[in-house]
């Protein structure tokens, strides 16, 4: 299916619009959770002018862990980045990362205090 994805942005970067949006959509049909089929369908939305559908897309791939670095450098995608709504949504993920490294911190230190209260230290050791 990543091969539909990439004919759809193939179709997208040359004026095909309607034939990329099929192509996508079958590829997301098929794999909704492809974190590389998911980027390539932001960056299709994004040239068909579609940048409510484009920023789900985003979003999507977000959720699904998608590293930004990929957004970042493409040229396709510099106007999706200047969207107030793309910066949130980045502001977003960088919370949710922070706040998920505080609860892994939290956990573990939990779990180090039970099992030093469930074990004491004989002497000698």
């Amino acid at each position: 299916m990543r091969r539909r994805s990439s004919l759809a942005v193939y179709l997208a970067k040359s004026g095909v619009p309607d034939r990329a949006k099929v192509e996508m959509t079958e590829a997301l049909r098929l794999k909704p959770n492809d974190g590389t089929i998911v980027l390539k369908s932001v960056l299709v939305f994004e040239l068909m002018n579609q940048r409510f559908q484009a920023l789900e897309a985003l979003q999507k791939y977000i959720q699904l862990h998608g590293p930004l670095e990929e957004v970042l450098k493409d040229p396709f995608l510099s106007s999706l980045r200047m969207d107030p709504r793309y910066l949130e949504l980045v502001k977003n993920r960088e919370s949710a990362g922070k706040e998920q490294q505080r609860k892994s911190k939290t956990k573990a230190g939990k779990k180090l205090d039970s099992e030093l209260t469930k074990k004491p230290l004989s002497p000698g050791k």
